[in-house]
This record gives structure tokens, sequence and C-alpha cells, in this order.
């Protein structure tokens, strides 16, 4: 499969603009999402096919792996000495969340 990017270059200067597309062919490697994958190193892939309506770029689907990673969370957390025990990261009650608006909303006002 190959896709079509298009580049827009815009110069203006007094009075005058100038406008260039340029359009390049790039081919590209589509591996199928898996819920196993973990960050893609492999240079040769460009797209992850989420589903057949659905594809992400690599570097996209990279960096939502980093953010959404439970373990580099744990392993962030632990590295600013916090006691997870004492957090309880991922077990908060409707109650304390509930809890949490009602004093962000009184802040706000």
């Amino acid at each position: 499969m190959s896709i079509a990017v298009v580049e827009r270059i815009s110069v203006s200067s007094n009075s005058t603009m100038i406008e260039m597309e340029t359009e390049k062919t790039t081919e590209t490697k589509i591996i199928k999402y898996n819920p196993e994958m973990e960050i893609i190193e492999d240079d040769e892939i460009n797209v992850i096919e989420i589903t057949p309506k659905i594809l992400l770029p690599k570097a996209l689907y990279n960096l939502m792996q980093r953010i959404f990673d439970p373990n580099a969370l744990t392993a962030a957390l632990k590295g600013m000495k916090l006691d997870l025990q004492k957090l309880s990261v991922g077990e908060l009650t409707q109650d304390q969340i509930s809890a949490a608006r009602r004093i962000l909303k009184e802040l706000a006002q």
C-alpha cells in the first residue's frame, strides 16, 4: 500500500503570496493491531490497523502505549518514592471521585 503525502508551502512577501504543493508517495507497511503488542521499534512499519477503518501512525500508537502503560506509571510513582499502598492507584470509589469533584467546584468558585 502506498500513501500520498501532500506538503504545502506558503511564502508571503508584502503583497505577493506564493503557494506550492508537492506530492510524494511513500510505501507503507501496515500491521494489524494485537492487544499484546507493545512499543513498535521496527522502522519498516509505519501504520497500525486498529480496525479496517481506523489506521494509526506508528508514532501516535507508540505514544498512546507509553501514556497508558500501567507498568510505566507504577515505575514513575516508585521513582518519586511514593507509597503505592497508601495511594491505592486504580482503586478509587465513586464516592471518592464525587467528593473530589465537589471540592474542585468549591475551589473554582
